[in-house]
C-alpha cells in the first residue's frame, strides 16, 4: 500500500467522482473482471479504470505513445534523420497529452 504522496510522486492526481448507481455498476464490473490478466496493450491500468467506470476500455497514454511511435517512424522513413523523428514523436505525444 502506498500513500497518496508516494503514489503521485509529486504529480497531479485526478479523482473522478461517480454517483451511487454508477458506483454499484463499477463494483459489479470489477467482480466480473477479476480474472483478467494484465496486458500493456489490451488490459493495462487505464483500460481497467475506464472499463469499470464507463463500461469501455480506453488508454489515452497508450494511444499517445503508439501515435508518437508511428509519427516518428514515418518521419524517420521520409528523412532518415533521427532528430526529426524524435521531434515528431515528442510533438505527437504532447498533442495527445492535451486531449
Amino acid at each position: 500500500m502506498a500513500s497518496e504522496a508516494e503514489f503521485s510522486d509529486g504529480k497531479r492526481v485526478y479523482v473522478e467522482r461517480i454517483d451511487r448507481v454508477n458506483r454499484a455498476q463499477a463494483l459489479s464490473r470489477a467482480e466480473q473482471n477479476l480474472s483478467r490478466d494484465y496486458n500493456l496493450f489490451t488490459n493495462n491500468c487505464e483500460h481497467t479504470v475506464s472499463r469499470l467506470t464507463h463500461g469501455e476500455p480506453s488508454s489515452p497514454q497508450l494511444r499517445g505513445i503508439l501515435a508518437g511511435v508511428a509519427a516518428g517512424a514515418v518521419v524517420f522513413g521520409l528523412t532518415r534523420h533521427p532528430a526529426a523523428a524524435a521531434a515528431s514523436f515528442a510533438a505527437v505525444r504532447a498533442w495527445f497529452g492535451r486531449r
